[in-house]
């Protein structure tokens, strides 16, 4: 089994809730044209990538990615049901890590280690173990905004803020296609705050639905980029793999 680099393993061990699920160019926002509203565009996003009706089916997804981390391999599995419950499970090297969100409790275990997760950062975890968030604006209490036109590796791309009392979450979508190809928020170590940015390429349809089978991840000095190697809908999740077993 590979070792992990000292400083690698020193941050994952004491990096709080990071949610998987990155270069931001330094340029000037463009004022969005007044005729478009960031309904308007989620709701276009939402047609591109296989319209609300198939959405609205999905029941479970189970996704698998590859990686490197600090010249470690990685291995990532990610379970989501309706409504809300999600488990992520991270291989590298000796650590596994698993984050765990059902019937509103969630914890983090690293190898031995568990941390239930609480307060502020249990309710981010809720938002974002929500299979169909963009559905469901109203009914998780999101207010959403349009901030402008930005330039995301020379793509033109609105700029929206996701907002309630627990997130607070831009989303950039391309212009001319309409896919969400990154986006941004603040992530919570026991250190300090970071910026978390997320890319999102290479759009491929499962089942009638585009996801992305690319992605780059930056969190302060640490990089990840991934590849989706499966991506399984509906294809029949128990319900004990989301059970507290700590």
């Amino acid at each position: 089994m590979t070792n992990l680099p000292p400083s690698f393993k020193k941050n994952i061990m004491k990096t709080a809730v990071i949610v998987f699920l990155i270069v931001l160019l330094n340029i000037p926002i463009i004022k969005a044209a007044d005729s478009l509203s960031a309904y308007q565009i989620i709701q276009k996003y939402i047609e591109v990538i296989g319209g609300k009706e198939k959405l609205s089916k999905i029941e479970d997804r189970l996704t698998e990615m590859k990686g490197n981390v600090q010249k470690v391999n990685v291995e990532m599995t990610v379970f989501q049901k309706q409504p809300d419950k999600f488990k992520q499970i991270i291989h590298a090297g000796e650590v596994e890590q698993t984050i765990l969100f059902s019937n509103n409790k969630g914890y983090v275990k690293i190898n031995d280690q568990v941390k239930e997760i609480l307060g502020v950062e249990l309710a981010r975890l809720k938002n974002e173990s929500t299979l169909n968030l963009l559905l469901n604006l109203d009914t998780n209490v999101i207010h959403i905004t349009l901030l402008g036109i930005d330039t995301i590796e020379n793509r033109l791309a609105y700029k929206i803020l996701l907002k309630n009392s627990s997130l607070n979450w831009i989303h950039y979508y391309d212009v001319i296609t309409g896919f969400k190809i990154m986006d941004e928020k603040p992530v919570t170590t026991v250190k300090q705050t970071y910026l978390q940015k997320t890319y999102y390429s290479d759009f491929r349809p499962v089942n009638g639905i585009y996801f992305p089978f690319k992605i780059r991840q930056k969190l302060g000095q640490q990089e990840m980029e991934f590849d989706v190697t499966s991506i399984k809908i509906n294809s029949g999740i128990d319900d004990s793999e989301f059970r507290m077993d700590y």
